[in-house]
């Protein structure tokens, strides 16, 4: 016996679909790319084991019986450029089902699940749609590709054009607004085929009402005009295609995931995925750190966390090893050139901590070229450290908000940092 996910009861466990399973009926497609597994596609379907019966055979089933729906009148029709399609809704039953299936997913890539679990019983109807929850819905068209590759909305008229893409699927993933950093919110995206949800959640502890909240939905409305905010009441929303298509619509997973979407073999960060490499490891002689050449090193790290898929594969991986230094007998932080350099790498590379192996000692180099001069009192000292602290977990905000890195990969890493940097204060569980 354990708790559900939904009721917390405890109870005997069932499985529970991620993409509701008349999808897989419908469209035969029975294969789902996990995050967890970027180079490859997962055979099946996507579960997640921690629903109790009544959940599952009860509420949860008639939400996706009304997503069924939703698919047969409107999502299974392809919405072609300079259409309109006027969707009426049941807007209390629509975000809740998006909402479930959001949570659903979370739990299976382990992302952003603890906030999500706190909204479990509006899913089931125990509780209203609160203000804190925010849906909207925009129109994805396919797309034509003409004789010079170049891509845009296909109209209606070229539909069965061999050159003519239309999105057929079913996507879940986090979002983000480029230029607008919110880490108090969950933001997430339901695709299915040309009909594209965005989900804005506040988390349950963040003050309310919230600014931050309400300068992300002026951002986002701003940013996508043609979307239509779905509220929780019965309603009938007037679309319209926009500038998007299936395409431009795909690019993002094209860009972070090209060993698995795109023709970019990485050997290295394959043995990473495949667990054939424990760390990475960057040698660096003693004549690199005397002429201060560190753009080689620099590279190394960018490339790290160029991609989503990369950042992840090699998050908390990487140490560094110096050579020529076995006779010194002084620290390196403590030999003017090693320092130099490091401090510059640091300077040019504050997301190491996302990096930085916790048992390497990599991050501890760092704090230490970074903060030591023999000249400074110990309250300059104690400031250079608060700088060193503040520059690494900015860092790691703004590369979690740039890659949509989850909460709980973020808190991961802040843990394990603190903990390398800060042996004493480590807690037992």
């Amino acid at each position: 016996m354990q708790t559900c996910a939904y009721c917390s009861q405890t109870r005997s466990l069932t499985r529970e679909h991620v993409i509701p399973n008349w999808y897989k009926e419908i469209t035969g497609e029975r294969e789902t790319f996990s995050a967890r597994a970027p180079l490859t596609h997962r055979r099946g379907d996507l579960i997640v084991r921690d629903v109790c019966a009544k959940c599952n055979n009860g509420p949860l089933s008639n939400l996706d019986g009304y997503g069924r729906e939703l698919y047969d009148r409107y999502f299974v029709k392809p919405v072609y450029d300079g259409e309109t399609v006027s969707f009426e809704h049941d807007g209390a039953r629509l975000i809740r089902w998006l909402l479930k299936i959001s949570y659903n997913s979370a739990r299976a890539q382990n992302a952003d699940a603890g906030l999500l679990h706190d909204f479990r019983n509006v899913v089931i109807g125990e509780s209203p749609v609160p203000d804190r929850i925010k849906c909207w819905l925009s129109l994805i068209a396919p797309t034509l590709v003409d004789s010079e590759g170049k891509f845009r909305p296909a109209k209606r008229e070229q539909r069965g054009h061999p050159n003519v893409f239309e999105p057929q699927w079913f996507r879940i993933a986090q979002f983000r607004l480029p230029h607008s950093p919110a880490p108090d919110l969950v933001q997430r995206v339901v695709i299915v085929n040309s009909y594209k949800f965005n989900l804005l959640i506040a988390r349950n502890d963040l003050e309310w009402p919230s600014e931050e909240f309400d300068q992300w939905i002026r951002e986002f409305e701003k940013a996508y005009s043609s979307a239509r905010r779905i509220s929780s009441t019965f309603g009938l929303a007037t679309l319209a295609t926009c500038d998007e298509c299936s395409f431009s619509s795909f690019l993002p997973n094209l860009y972070h995931y090209p060993t698995r979407f795109g023709d970019q073999p990485n050997p290295q960060l394959e043995g990473v995925i495949n667990g054939t490499t424990k760390a990475v490891v960057l040698n660096l002689a003693r004549e690199e750190l005397e002429q201060g050449s560190v753009s080689p090193v620099v590279d190394s790290l960018r490339r790290m966390i160029s991609t989503r898929e990369n950042a992840i594969a090699f998050s908390q991986r990487v140490a560094i090893v110096t050579d020529g230094y076995d006779d010194d007998p002084r620290g390196l932080w403590e030999i003017p050139e090693a320092r130099s350099f490091f401090r510059q790498l640091f300077s040019e590379c504050p997301f190491v901590i996302l990096l930085a192996h916790p048992q390497g000692g990599l991050l501890k180099l760092l704090l230490a070229c970074w903060a030591h001069d023999e000249t400074l009192d110990e309250e300059t000292g104690a400031d250079r450290i608060s700088d060193f602290l503040n520059r690494s977990f900015q860092a790691l905000n703004d590369l979690a908000h740039h890659l949509a890195l989850s909460e709980e990969l973020n808190r991961e890493i802040s843990l394990r940092a603190a903990e390398s940097l800060f042996p004493e204060s480590r807690t037992t569980a």
